[in-house]
């Protein structure tokens, strides 16, 4: 005969222990101390042996609360399942869970990237270290969700971080995609779309403005609380027309003076092919410049604070960045300096090869398979009418500070 709550509450000890039934497997087990257990006795599948479980104690858990627990367990039961068998995997599960944690896979995924140059691994890992880590961290792998992971992007990209925004999207896409077809913790990447979360930041990952108001940028920059070597940086960049990764990279013993010639290697470029880039007029007095505070470093633009001995190649952005507090956030970028020279320089009617390869492109089509000329005595010209403009722009902008 099935208990009732008051029998349940009434019930008395005795000196020996009681088994009350409730039926269907439920049991109420009276200790001779007077303790109260809920308890169910089945045959577990297959091996046909005689068990109980234990489903708790009363009044924590009540008759209700107890049938409940009794009927789940039975329903186990009629697929075979034994019960005692299913919560210790599922805690385990649950522990395992706990314990695959976004650091944990993220860790797992930097440790095998072997094939990538340590620089490069080192930022990325810097990355996850600033933008992910801190809030996705000890969150379980299986929780990283949209849900989750929007507002911890939502920060580079309020902050109008381009180039920061898509670099940790792609981590955190490249974390996911491990976790399921390296450590299988995963079925799928649930993020894999998560950039349909996000308006486009306006201008593309590396805004610019136009080469009109390019004197005022030179302007905002001589004005700036700067370092006077990351404005000097700022400069080389901007003259040479050279990424910021480059710039921040350029040793000594890269430049030919006697020929005006920076020469990067190979493997130090984007399409591991060599660069040679004619220095104009404006460009060797800069490098005078920065000749004065030359060291026994190999970097142009060295630095005693950083573990490379050398700026960041995010020193130029973070310039910019703080201009007039954010002033230039979504208009430019360091990287888009590039783009204020291209844009000046197709409109003088330079040849859009010249431009291309000033830029370290590489033509594509039948062009770049048949095309030999490396424009070289073109190239020049065209950073001298960059350097001349820039030049231009410099003397438009003059302050009482100069660069």
């Amino acid at each position: 005969m099935a208990l009732s709550a008051t029998q349940v509450a009434k019930v008395k000890t005795q000196e020996k222990e009681l088994w009350i039934s409730d039926g269907d497997k439920l049991f109420l087990v009276v200790t001779p101390k007077g303790s109260k257990i809920w308890k169910m006795k089945y045959t577990k599948p297959f091996v046909n042996k005689r068990t109980n479980m234990t489903l708790g104690h009363y009044p924590a858990v009540s008759l209700q609360q107890a049938r409940a627990l009794r009927d789940e367990y039975n329903s186990l039961l009629v697929q075979n399942i034994d019960p005692q068998e299913h919560l210790e995997k599922t805690y385990q599960n649950e522990i395992n869970r706990r314990e695959q944690t976004f650091a944990h896979v993220a860790k797992a995924w930097f440790e095998s990237k072997q094939n990538i140059k340590p620089e490069t691994l080192t930022k990325y890992w810097r990355t996850v270290e600033l933008y992910l880590l801190p809030q996705l961290g000890n969150v379980p792998i299986s929780d990283v969700i949209p849900r989750v992971v929007k507002p911890v992007l939502d920060v580079p990209y309020s902050q109008g971080k381009a180039e920061v925004f898509r670099k940790c999207i792609k981590l955190l896409n490249a974390i996911l995609n491990y976790a399921v077809n390296s450590l299988f913790v995963l079925d799928i990447n649930p993020c894999v779309k998560i950039t349909s979360a996000f308006e486009s930041l306006g201008h593309g990952t590396n805004p610019n403005i136009h080469y009109d108001d390019l004197p005022t940028l030179l302007k905002d920059v001589a004005n700036s609380n700067s370092d006077l070597m990351m404005r000097y940086l700022f400069m080389w960049q901007l003259l040479t027309m050279t990424r910021p990764v480059e710039s921040a990279r350029a040793e000594w013993s890269e430049i030919d003076e006697e020929k005006g010639i920076w020469i990067i290697p190979a493997e130090k470029m984007k399409n591991k092919t060599e660069h040679r880039i004619a220095l104009s007029s404006q460009a060797k007095a800069l490098l005078d410049n920065i000749k004065r505070f030359k060291t026994d470093s190999p970097f142009l633009f060295h630095s005693s604070r950083a573990k490379a001995g050398r700026v960041s190649e995010q020193s130029v952005n973070k310039l910019i960045r703080d201009l007039k507090c954010g002033a230039y956030l979504g208009k430019q970028t360091a990287h888009g300096l590039r783009k204020i020279a291209s844009s000046y320089l197709h409109e003088k009617g330079v040849l859009p090869d010249v431009v291309e390869l000033c830029l370290s492109h590489t033509i594509g089509g039948l062009r770049g398979v048949y095309m030999t000329s490396k424009y070289d005595k073109h190239r020049l010209e065209a950073l001298q009418i960059w350097g001349d403009y820039v030049e231009q722009c410099q003397i438009v902008s003059m302050s009482t500070k100069a660069i």
